[in-house]
This record gives C-alpha cells, sequence and structure tokens, in this order.
C-alpha cells in the first residue's frame, strides 16, 4: 500500500484540496471514479475543531479523466452551534498534471457550502499547488485564497506544506502538515495564525487506521483524532 498525499486530503486527514487517487474505477471513455467513508473521532480543520471535539462522519466522491480534470464532492457532518448538527457539502473542480517526471501542477476551486444551518457562509476558495514524489517521500506545497471568507467580505490567503512518507517494506505511513493563513476576517490583533498536523496510519483488513496530533498558536488547542476510512 502507497498512501498518496491526495488520497490523504480527500480522506479528510488533510485540507481537501486535492483529487483522491486511492481507488480508480475505469467507467469508460478515460473517465474514472473514486471514493472513500471515514468515521473520525474529531473533525479537525485548519487547526480548529468543527465539532466540537466529537466524532464526525465524513465521505468523497470524485469523477476524473485520463487528461488530468477532476470534479468531486467532499462532505461531513459537523457542529453548527445554535443551529444543531450540520452538515458541510463542499464540491470542487480542477485540473492535475504531471509536468515533469514526480513533478505535479494541481490547480481549482473548492465551494464549502454549510447545509442545515439557517446562516449562509457558504464561500469560494481557488488554490494552487506543487507536487514532488521522490521514492516513498511525497511533497506538495499549496496556496489558496478567498475573496469572500465565511461571508466576511474580506480575503483570506493560506500556505500549506504537506508530506507523507511510506514506511518502506510495510502498510505504514507517516504523514505532515503545517499551515498558515492570514485573513482580514479576523479581529485586528489575531488575523494570521500557523498550525500543523502529525500523524501515523495503517491498513488493516482493507481499512485505514490513523491518529493524528494538531494544534496550532492562535488559541492553543492539543488536538488527537482517530480515523478509520474505506475507500471503493
Amino acid at each position: 500500500m502507497k498512501k498518496t498525499l491526495s488520497a490523504l486530503a480527500a480522506a479528510g486527514l488533510f485540507t481537501a484540496t486535492a483529487p483522491t487517487t486511492a481507488t480508480a474505477n475505469d467507467i469508460g471513455g478515460g473517465f474514472s471514479w473514486s471514493g472513500n467513508l471515514t468515521l473520525t473521532s474529531d473533525y479537525v480543520f485548519r487547526g480548529f475543531t468543527e465539532s466540537s471535539a466529537g466524532p464526525a462522519v465524513q465521505g468523497e466522491f470524485m469523477v476524473e479523466h485520463e487528461t488530468g480534470f477532476y470534479i468531486g464532492s467532499w462532505n461531513s457532518s459537523f457542529d453548527a452551534g445554535d443551529d444543531g448538527n450540520g452538515l458541510e457539502t463542499s464540491v470542487y473542480g480542477g485540473f492535475e498534471t504531471e509536468f515533469y517526471p514526480g513533478l505535479t501542477l494541481d490547480l481549482g476551486i473548492y465551494r464549502y457550502i454549510f447545509t442545515r444551518t439557517e446562516s449562509n457562509e457558504d464561500f469560494n476558495e481557488y488554490y494552487i499547488g506543487l507536487g514532488a514524489a521522490i521514492g516513498d517521500f511525497d511533497a506538495a506545497v499549496y496556496y489558496s485564497y478567498a475573496d469572500d471568507y465565511l461571508k466576511s467580505d474580506e480575503s483570506t490567503h493560506i500556505f500549506e506544506l504537506f508530506t507523507t512518507y511510506n514506511v518502506p517494506n510495510s502498510d505504514v505511513y507517516l504523514f505532515g502538515n503545517v499551515g498558515y493563513l492570514d485573513s482580514d476576517a479576523f479581529e485586528p490583533d489575531d488575523d494570521s495564525y500557523t498550525y500543523w498536523e502529525l500523524g501515523v496510519g495503517t491498513e488493516i483488513v482493507g481499512l485505514d487506521f490513523s491518529v493524528m496530533y494538531t494544534d496550532q498558536d492562535l488559541d492553543s488547542r492539543r488536538r488527537f483524532a482517530f480515523m478509520v476510512g474505506a475507500d471503493f
């Protein structure tokens, strides 16, 4: 088993900005589909819990073409505060290509849609990423931009580094992420922060088990999240 950055992203272990390549099911004409279902003990997004430190169910479905174009939807339950349990139904589309052996370019748009809530905080995020694969080590840097973050009429810039390492001769993989978010949507004294994630995972009887530690320097909330997922 080789765990890729894009598969981790789609499973919710990383910010969902890249398409999954975990399982490809050919449907003809150069098209294929893939998906996954994940149960996590805590839905953590860019250093903050979105489920009030409680469990969440997440799923993703994606269709891609051999030319590199893809569309998909990533979904998760979350805590909507006074609105109760919410549902994040996000859709994305983009293009990914290997422009040099081991080097990939990925660009697209991600639409965050928060259903089952009275407040409308839906917004678009545009991203571009550069990835590199060297043996069992993968890395990617992404820049994302939102011009109306959480319907605040303010812009947001996000810089992220994702890494994975597949331990040779085993089904164990290590992963990490560090990000920097700068937004005028927050208070003047708290307009930027750094967050990070470190984790380890393995595949057992066809299921993916992983644990992740995450924190950030804006309002430290050291958290662990345990996940089990399946590709289909």
